[in-house]
């Protein structure tokens, strides 16, 4: 059954494929002309096509800002580091991981950005992307503090 299926879902994107061509080689003139003869006006036509292409843009817009909300929204309950230390300790681990590690894989910015400036929100973002490059261990809180 399923090889019944396939083939018959292959005879119609060959179909497609024909008709797709046979529109694409036809002349402007030649589309609006069997366009009219059908009785319809390409200016209404023109204007309904232009209506659901602004609809549909303005559904996926509303549906991108929704869940950009959503996302903005949900806690930030997949930091690790922030529940396992407290902020005091990850500044700490910050200026001891900047100061001993090879810093060629740090932004500039990272680089030359002070802890103690930072919120703690920015604080524990850098803890899980020092975390990330492998540039301290999260296992062992203690490890660069020794």
């Amino acid at each position: 059954m399923t090889n019944k299926n396939d083939n018959r879902h292959k005879h119609l994107l060959s179909m497609a494929d024909v008709f797709f061509e046979d529109l694409m080689a036809a002349a402007d003139d030649e589309i609006i002309s069997e366009f009219l003869e059908t009785g319809n006006d390409p200016k209404t036509n023109k204007q309904h096509m232009c209506l659901l292409f602004e609809t549909a843009l303005t559904q996926s817009k509303k549906s991108r800002l929704a869940s950009a909300k959503k996302r903005i929204s949900e806690p930030k309950n997949h930091r690790s580091s922030k529940s396992s230390m407290s902020i005091n300790e990850a500044r700490e681990r910050i200026k001891a991981a900047l100061s001993t590690q090879s810093l060629e894989i740090i932004t500039l910015a990272a680089r030359h950005q002070n802890e103690n400036e930072m919120s703690d929100d920015e604080t524990f973002d850098m803890i899980d992307d020092l975390i990330e490059l492998g540039l301290i261990d999260s296992s062992n809180q203690d490890e660069n503090n020794s």
